[in-house]
């Protein structure tokens, strides 16, 4: 069974919660005083903080700072909840005032986050492409000798190159 504490308020949410796997760092003291730093990922949102998994122990009503790493925004906030996980520990955390703009400013619960899918997906275009948009097309001298034929994918950005044997 699963053990949670809870700060001695209880979490009533202003806005819906999203959810969005958003990189983050996260910076505080231990109980015994001494200072952690973790990197973690947002596994939901709202404007008013966010639920993380932490290795680090950390207790309800507890200070830590929380930097998007998205958007180097840095924010105090105050640890609400703290379930404990085979991984590490759940861990819901709120502002001190509701702060939708540090989630990439964008306006939370109107539905414009991306997903972390999506953010993945653009970054592995950008690889493939090696700094080449759509209108920069690929020279001719990447395609088989003699043949008139461009082979394009679905996607614009996407050219089928033959391979290096060829």
């Amino acid at each position: 069974m699963t053990e949670t504490s809870t700060a001695e308020h209880t979490d009533r949410r202003a806005t819906s919660r999203i959810d969005a796997h958003l990189p983050l760092f996260i910076y505080g003291s231990l109980l015994g005083g001494d200072p952690f730093y973790e990197e973690t990922f947002t596994i939901s949102i709202d404007g008013t903080g966010g639920l993380i998994l932490m290795a680090s122990s950390v207790q309800p009503g507890q200070r830590i700072m929380v930097t998007n790493q998205g958007n180097d925004q840095t924010q105090e906030c105050v640890v609400v909840s703290v379930a404990a996980q085979p991984a590490g520990s759940y861990v819901t955390f709120k502002f001190p005032t509701p702060m939708p703009q540090f989630w990439h400013g964008l306006e939370i619960g109107k539905g414009t986050l991306r997903s972390w899918i999506e953010y993945f997906i653009e970054a592995v275009i950008l690889q493939i492409r090696d700094d080449r948009t759509p209108e920069t097309p690929v020279p001719d001298k990447f395609y088989k000798r003699g043949s008139q034929e461009k082979t394009q994918l679905h996607r614009p950005e996407f050219f089928l190159l033959p391979s290096p044997r060829e």
